[in-house]
């Protein structure tokens, strides 16, 4: 018979009876190295093992489908599938503690709690090198592996979780972008900090740019705008925009004609946030009026003009919310079939179009600080806890990993 091929993987010490071998959980059946119904296949084989390995039933379905004849390798694919199918647990492990946990809202704290517990668990059976073990009375002392060693700096760690800690604290960047960092540089955490230090440089230089732009713009301001005609201005805005010129003056509480040159900018920017509902609220009303097109909006609002100047509807909102009626029709067509029961995803709308998301674009720079600000998303782990919350909208593609911490208000 081909099963007398095999030999029996024993554990030495009685403390391993019954364990399995490659995460440590109870054993209930064994694992053929090769599998059985390739045994043929490597009866010539000098370098297959031949093993029967004590085995969990977790670990067992990660390799039913494995052909090596390799003992090392059914290690390693029994690792993965570890990895794999509790690589969720396994993040929030490694990127939160329960002391940040502690200072959530109870349902946020006990969905991070339960990960904590899960992802120790599962970090646990990923990091199990074996036992001592006999195989026809020669003996394999597995407790004697060499233990993974982490340098940081010359810093020495033998826990991945430790060392992640410990450079997310000293060199202050975010558990979330330091993993990033690591898989990009193959888990070479010098290169990662280093890859950090020079992006927050390139960052704060642009900043740095942009603000001396910004402060030379200012002083021009008065001297383009000198010779610009504030009343006539704000009579195109009314004639662009279809707002009553009375009602420019009444929302802004001051006559129009009497605006001072740098007012008249700010005007400019604020005729959607003054006048208009936002985007979002804009969607949900014409999902609610049956409007999917320029053509059947213009219709309607002919028709029934006083409900929407009730309602602060804008006569041209392409112009408005600076987006073309058919980027409004896809979003109201999508945004129409989701069950919107998320703040956060209803609050997007804003920022987020349907085409983006389609297209996995992320939501710019500004809107982002914007919508974090909006959000009261103040740091690196309320942002975790945001991206956590969205998981299962297809909006979260449009979000970055993380967020660079200049983009949270103090």
């Amino acid at each position: 018979m081909l099963e007398n091929l095999y030999k029996s993987l024993i554990a030495v010490n009685s403390n391993d009876f019954n364990t399995c071998f490659y995460c440590g959980d109870d054993s209930v059946s064994e694992d053929y190295v090769p599998p059985i119904k390739q045994s043929k296949n490597h009866i010539h084989n000098i370098d297959a093992d031949f093993l029967k390995v004590p085995s969990c039933s977790e670990c067992s379905d990660f390799l039913k489908n494995n052909t090596s004849p390799y003992f090392s390798e059914h290690i390693e694919i029994a690792k993965q599938g570890i990895k794999k199918r509790y690589a969720k647990a396994l993040h929030i492990f490694e990127v939160w503690n329960s002391k940040e946990a502690s200072e959530l809202d109870y349902s946020l704290q006990k969905s991070i709690n339960a990960g904590l517990k899960l992802g120790e668990e599962s970090y646990k059976r990923y990091k199990y090198k074996g036992f001592t073990y006999e195989v026809d009375g020669e003996k394999v002392n597995e407790d004697e592996a060499p233990q993974d060693e982490i340098y940081i700096f010359g810093e020495l760690f033998y826990d991945f979780k430790d060392a992640l800690d410990y450079a997310s604290y000293t060199y202050q960047i975010p558990p979330q972008k330091l993993k990033k960092l690591l898989n990009e540089s193959v888990n070479d955490f010098d290169a990662a900090i280093r890859k950090y230090q020079e992006e927050l440089n390139k960052s704060l230089e642009k900043n740095n740019r942009r603000k001396q732009c910004l402060d030379i713009a200012d002083k021009t301001l008065d001297v383009t705008l000198e010779e610009v005609n504030p009343s006539k201005l704000c009579l195109d805005i009314s004639e662009e925009y279809g707002i009553p010129i009375d009602i420019l003056d009444k929302k802004l509480g001051k006559t129009s004609a009497s605006l001072t040159n740098k007012e008249i900018d700010k005007l400019i920017k604020t005729i959607q946030i003054e006048f208009f509902p936002e985007y979002r609220d804009f969607i949900f009303f014409i999902m609610g009026q049956g409007v999917n097109s320029a053509k059947t909006f213009a219709s309607a609002y002919e028709k029934n003009k006083d409900c929407y100047e009730r309602d602060d509807i804008p006569k041209k909102p392409s112009k408005v919310y600076q987006r073309s009626w058919k980027t409004i029709s896809q979003d109201t067509k999508y945004y129409d079939g989701l069950n919107l029961d998320c703040d956060y995803i209803l609050d997007s709308i804003n920022y987020i179009s349907y085409e983006m998301i389609k297209d996995h674009i992320e939501i710019s720079q500004s809107d982002l600080k914007i919508f974090l600000r909006d959000n009261e998303i103040y740091s690196s782990s309320d942002y975790e806890v945001f991206l956590l919350e969205i998981d299962g909208y297809d909006s979260v593609n449009c979000f970055p990993e993380y967020v660079d911490s200049t983009l949270f208000d103090s």
